[in-house]
């Protein structure tokens, strides 16, 4: 029986991700404020800020928050939290794929 009761958490830990990233979108990505932010963010910083550490130069297409968006409690806090220069990062294709990846491995692990 362990095992049932385990695909329903599962099952409700994927939705209620997939809920908070609709507010997510809602809240920043679909806006146009997010849209000039982060062309400005790329203009500024057209390379992988990651693969420039490592001596590597690769072109940024990705503009990644280093705080996760859905650690805001409301609307007004996604919102601070997802157009605070600060918290940006311009990644290429790889270490954006590399960050989510060892995420989910690190919460798949727990």
């Amino acid at each position: 029986m362990p095992l049932i009761n385990n695909r329903r958490n599962n099952r409700d830990k994927r939705y209620s991700k997939h809920k908070n990233d609709n507010l997510n979108h809602r809240a920043v990505y679909n806006t146009n404020t997010w849209r000039k932010l982060r062309l400005l963010y790329l203009q500024e910083h057209p390379l992988c800020e990651r693969c420039e550490q490592e001596g590597k130069i690769t072109s940024a297409i990705h503009v990644h928050h280093k705080v996760e968006i859905d650690r805001g409690q409301d609307m007004m806090q996604k919102k601070t939290i997802g157009y605070n220069w600060q918290n940006l990062e311009a990644l290429c294709e790889d270490c954006h794929q590399q960050h989510h990846y060892n995420k989910r491995r690190n919460i798949d692990m727990r």
